[in-house]
């Protein structure tokens, strides 16, 4: 379609042997498609790496941390190409696993943030999800029945994440009832239309720092930048 103009942007959270392969698989399959390639580094936007924090914090996954740093260095590039949108690659399972971990945690304001969003708030580019119906499976059998390049091994730090509980509780619910996700899906809908975010939720504010969205001053990416370097209170009077 002429009226659209895409352009493709990867993550580099710095995980060596894990995401360079995975970029590689990417850039294949732009230059494939014909499609714009960016990278956006969580060393350039934020001066540290999710293999850097995994390092320093042997105790805990870096996977908190490394999902702010993503987010933040997601938008930041969208807003950086002026795009109206960011389609991200989440399926079915993705969405419904993130609804059910919300939920048992009770973070209401969490479901309703989730995308695909409608509109949002200044600064924040909205993200649409035009996986969010098709299963994980059904994604993976496409790539492989077209031979579309794509890389499959999991990041070695997500064995302890907190997500990989809720992944597998929803995998023991589905061998009880075959449409739990798609119930998921229309939970969080119907909550995002019956129930208004609160004012604060997101925050009007821009980051002191980087300019990005904050509910403060400091926005939570460069709050934990701050920490993972300086260590524990760095900063925390900015908040």
């Amino acid at each position: 379609n002429p009226n659209y103009r895409f352009v493709a942007i990867s993550v580099d959270e710095g995980i060596p042997g894990y995401r360079d392969q995975a970029l590689e698989e990417a850039r294949r399959l732009t230059d494939g498609l014909g499609i714009e390639f960016q990278v956006a580094s969580h060393e350039e936007d934020h001066g540290t790496t999710t293999q850097a924090v995994a390092e320093a914090h042997p105790d805990q996954p870096p996977c908190a941390a490394c999902g702010v740093f993503r987010r933040a260095s997601l938008n930041r590039a969208a807003r950086a190409w002026e795009a109206d949108c960011v389609a991200t690659g989440h399926n079915l399972d993705d969405a419904a696993e993130t609804t059910l971990m919300n939920l048992l945690r009770g973070d209401v304001d969490q479901v309703l943030r989730t995308a695909p969003h409608d509109t949002s708030p200044a600064g924040l580019v909205p993200r649409i999800t035009p996986l969010r119906d098709a299963p994980e499976r059904e994604v993976a059998l496409y790539a492989v029945l077209t031979e579309t390049p794509f890389h499959g091994p999991e990041c070695p730090h997500s064995t302890d994440a907190t997500r990989r509980t809720y992944r597998a509780l929803l995998l023991d619910l589905l061998d009880q009832d075959p449409s739990v996700r798609h119930t998921l899906l229309r939970l969080t809908d119907e909550l995002k239309a019956r129930v208004p975010p609160r004012e604060d939720a997101t925050g009007p504010n821009l980051c002191i720092r980087c300019g990005e969205p904050s509910a403060g001053r400091v926005c939570r990416a460069c709050q934990m930048a701050s920490q993972l370097v300086s260590g524990p209170g760095a900063h925390e009077e900015e908040s």
